[in-house]
């Protein structure tokens, strides 16, 4: 399918409310210049950010934690989707270009956001970029990431079944308006989440990895880290995240075997503001 782009005008109370509070909050110094300190988060805080991610996502369970298709938020409009190419723009004129990780979803003012699946809690705190966020281990390196969150309601360590709430949707991080943005990855690598709600994709693909796992067999949602890097709640914007590891085997890259656009249609929707 063709890459979907968004133009975004970025607003001038934008740039001087949101941008300086997000540069101080994560232990950056805030440039003179409006576009400078823009390109300050948009940029260098969303490598950051990412680079946590991936450090989140050193810790998973050896097995698989959930059964069956991962579910999309009950009662959201698709907005912004996976890897949209978007272009921003202040007063008219082209300021920078970046890749869109994951897919926003909407519905009212501070929603609850549920757990697409059944997973441990590896972050529940401030994750840069992504504001308040949630991170999930669902196991083989499978996460799910639930940010922009007003609010958490669990704490690292804590399993949580599919349908669990986990906070309320917001616009604290990157976010110029309230929803929730959710991605999917394996290992801290972002991949595309509609693949994961589309039950026969995951019928195909994923079922039959399930059927030999050993989640079934009793055996512990301890993570294969024994010391979880996401238990702290260490500024993002401090971290110094290291590649994922890959040593657990098989992951859930290999279950699925890569990633495929599924063509699965959620439902459409307005995009809610997201620079």
């Amino acid at each position: 399918l063709p890459i979907s782009e968004e133009k975004i005008e970025v607003t001038s109370t934008f740039m001087t409310v949101k941008i300086p509070d997000l540069l101080e909050r994560n232990g950056m110094k805030a440039p003179a210049d409006p576009v400078e300190a823009y390109l300050a988060v948009n940029r260098d805080l969303r490598r950051k950010s990412e680079e946590r991610l991936h450090e989140i996502g050193r810790v998973s369970a050896p097995h698989f934690l959930f059964e069956g298709a991962f579910v999309q938020q009950p009662d959201t409009a698709v907005g912004s989707r996976f890897a949209e190419r978007r272009h921003y723009f202040y007063a008219g004129k082209p300021i920078d270009e970046q890749t869109h990780l994951g897919t926003d979803l909407a519905s009212v003012k501070l929603a609850p956001v549920v757990a697409a699946a059944r997973g441990r809690v590896l972050w529940a705190g401030d994750l840069g970029i992504y504001g308040n966020a949630v991170v999930l281990d669902h196991g083989l390196g499978l996460e799910t990431l639930y940010a922009h969150l007003t609010d958490t309601a669990v704490a690292p360590g804590q399993v949580v079944e599919r349908g669990a709430t986990l906070g309320r949707s917001g616009q604290t991080g990157l976010a110029g308006g309230d929803h929730l943005h959710y991605s999917t990855m394996i290992h801290g690598r972002h991949v595309d989440p509609v693949e994961w709600w589309d039950p026969k994709w995951f019928r195909d693909r994923i079922a039959p990895q399930l059927a030999t796992a050993p989640a079934a067999q009793g055996r512990s949602d301890e993570p294969s880290d024994p010391e979880p890097a996401a238990a702290t709640s260490a500024s993002p914007g401090c971290a110094n995240g290291t590649a994922a590891n890959a040593n657990v085997v098989p992951s859930a890259a290999d279950a699925a075997g890569g990633t495929t656009t599924s063509g699965a249609a959620p439902a459409g929707g307005a995009k809610p503001a997201a620079p």
